[in-house]
């Protein structure tokens, strides 16, 4: 905990050196590990613009060393600019040197010039004999880059000969996980907490497997293991935040989120994820609050989505404060930024139906539709907004498209919605009868609260009548049910 405190402190004490000569106009000498650092906080701390300024410096300093140039390479990828990092990989001298040849394949890779890296992996992997060394690393390249089965073929001829070696078994836990066989992934886990306990990033990689299988109670105790570690891991707290977000403990969530902001401030995610949790906690202006510092931290190296993510959430918060006019003022700016923006036209039609402007809602809402793309969260509102602006068959239509995307089973929590659907369009017999007998035997709870905001005292008194009639055994349920 010192020895890292320490290596923080000198990281920070160099970037305001750094900074005083950068806002001075002036040149100064960095040692070449030095500039590395402040390239590696900035970039740690969300900020790549900056860190290819410091990475760039370096280079004007020291032309000839290449791992500066590599890492001016990885900055470029981390902007999206694959072709310009290629041309810098063509200008270096030594083209068969085993780290530009890696780093050709994983530029490669990120522009999907997939023969092209396939070529430079298999001639690297000659040249090193085919060694478990140069095999794992091919294999976690193309596990990166969201090719897992690829991945796994590299790393197959390791399997018998290195079982209990450690970095073969971090490879088949993370390819797993990948893959989303999460039960084997946490026995690996096990297995390596058992040799070392004190390893944070098997705790970690723990947490996330019992997050992904909807076990928020084991990824605590696992998140309390590693913070046990190291108090100040921002990825632990980051998790720890995630699961009071799932079980919907937004003031805790909170709390975290504050923390997180004290450690790393120009996180743009986590201003966002507090100002959202002020939001459900109907704390307005404490939502302003954060985005505004958000937007103060962060603006510069915020990409035109974030920025437009910002302004659209922050719109949304003057929305519930009834402040339209600074409400439309950032939902202009939010499709200024990004005219895709699926969020930014559900809350606009929110403000035209707040407004009293239903052409105005209508039209926000098929533009939200058109860009909504294969999410459920927007597909969702998309079907209430269409209910709220009376156009009940696009509304079926899109709950409909959710059911396609998501399937029966996860669909079955918005059986509720389906229904009430099926009823606003006038199919009050089997349409309505498959969905509402759905709900009531899956998700009784959201026929019990009435979710969805849905208030229709014809259709919930029909929904009685139907729940009645279960219990009477005068409808079959077996009828209606998933088969």
């Amino acid at each position: 905990m010192e020895n890292l405190s320490s290596s923080q402190n000198g990281s920070e004490q160099l970037v305001v050196r750094y900074e005083s000569m950068v806002r001075e106009g002036r040149s100064e000498y960095f040692d070449i590990n030095e500039l590395m650092l402040v390239a590696d906080y900035y970039m740690d701390n969300g900020q790549p613009g900056k860190s290819m300024e410091a990475l760039n410096y370096a280079a004007q300093l020291y032309p000839d060393d290449i791992d500066v140039q590599l890492s001016r390479c990885e900055a470029m990828l981390s902007q999206g600019r694959g072709l310009e990092a290629m041309e810098l990989l063509d200008s270096l001298p030594d083209q068969n040197d085993r780290e530009v040849m890696f780093m050709r394949a994983t530029v490669c890779l990120h522009e999907q010039f997939f023969d092209e890296a396939d070529r430079v992996l298999r001639a690297l992997s000659e040249e090193e004999g085919n060694s478990k060394d140069v095999l794992l690393d091919i294999a976690f390249l193309y596990l990166d880059s969201g090719m897992p089965e690829e991945a796994y073929k590299w790393a197959f001829p390791l399997f018998d000969d290195y079982s209990d070696d450690w970095e073969v078994r971090d490879f088949m836990l993370q390819y797993a996980y990948t893959t989303q066989n999460y039960d084997q992934a946490i026995g690996l886990i096990n297995k390596n907490l058992d040799e070392n306990p004190y390893r944070v990033r098997d705790w970690l990689d723990l947490a996330r497997c019992y997050i992904s299988l909807d076990m928020p109670e084991k990824a605590f105790e696992a998140i309390d293991f590693a913070l046990a570690v190291n108090g100040e891991n921002v990825t632990a707290l980051q998790l720890r935040m995630l699961c009071f977000l799932k079980i919907e403990e937004y003031r805790k969530a909170m709390d975290v989120g504050k923390k997180l902001i004290g450690l790393a401030p120009k996180s743009v995610n986590t201003y966002q994820n507090v100002a959202s949790c002020a939001m459900d906690l109907e704390e307005f202006d404490e939502a302003i609050h954060y985005l505004d510092m958000g937007l103060r931290e962060c603006l510069p190296e915020m990409t035109s989505i974030d920025k437009s993510s910002f302004y659209q959430q922050r719109a949304e918060a003057y929305l519930r404060k009834g402040d339209w006019a600074t409400c439309k003022a950032d939902l202009d700016l939010s499709l200024q930024y990004n005219v895709e923006n699926p969020m930014a036209y559900l809350i606009c039609a929110d403000y035209c139906l707040e407004r009293g402007d239903r052409r105005g809602a209508r039209e926000a809402v098929r533009n939200a539709e058109l860009y909504a793309g294969e999410d459920e969260y927007m597909l969702k509102n998309v079907a209430l907004l269409y209910i709220d602006c009376g156009l009940y068959g696009d509304a079926l239509r899109a709950a409909e498209s959710l059911e396609k995307l998501i399937g029966e089973r996860r669909f079955r929590k918005y059986c509720y919605l389906m229904a009430y659907c099926q009823w606003l369009v006038g199919d009050k017999q089997e349409g309505f009868l498959k969905y509402i007998v759905k709900a009531i035997v899956y998700t009784p709870a959201t026929v019990s609260r009435k979710a969805f905001g849905v208030d229709d005292s014809a259709f919930l008194q029909m929904v009685e009548q139907v729940r009645f009639l279960l219990e009477k055994g005068e409808i079959n349920a077996e009828d209606y049910l998933d088969s």
